[in-house]
């Protein structure tokens, strides 16, 4: 390795370490602010990232929301369960293939998940304001 490609790559590390740094003090802001805006829901971690996934794709099948979420099949369908359950998603059997099941998000899902961004979006206006 050269000098000049040594400096270079010095270089690169510091803009990383400050840009890292500047990321962890703006966090710092962001959660020091009230709480976050999913605090108040009855809702699992589990629960959330599924209908934000629901929301964000439209749907997926179950097939497809374990592979994104990391689990079972079987965890799948008891998770879609409670959603269903608590009028966050609704299942849809696929029209070409009927052993396949989607889950898809309802209105309350879709309004959830705008109430959530919007607060994510004043509460950083308010950090970058600072």
């Amino acid at each position: 390795m050269t000098p000049a490609s040594r400096s270079e790559l010095q270089s690169q590390r510091e803009v990383t370490d400050r840009v890292c740094l500047a990321f962890h003090g703006f966090m710092k802001l962001l959660h020091a602010m009230d709480r976050p805006g999913w605090g108040d829901l009855d809702l699992t971690m589990s629960q959330l990232k599924t209908i934000m996934l629901l929301v964000e794709t439209g749907g997926l099948t179950g097939r497809d929301l374990a592979e994104r979420l990391g689990i079972g099949a079987s965890a799948v369908t008891a998770l879609v369960d409670r959603l269903v359950h608590r009028e966050y998603a609704r299942r849809e059997e696929d029209r070409a293939d009927r052993r396949v099941s989607w889950a898809r998000p309802t209105e309350k899902a879709i309004e959830l998940f705008e109430r959530l961004h919007a607060t994510h979006r004043e509460r950083l206006a308010e950090v970058l304001a600072t």
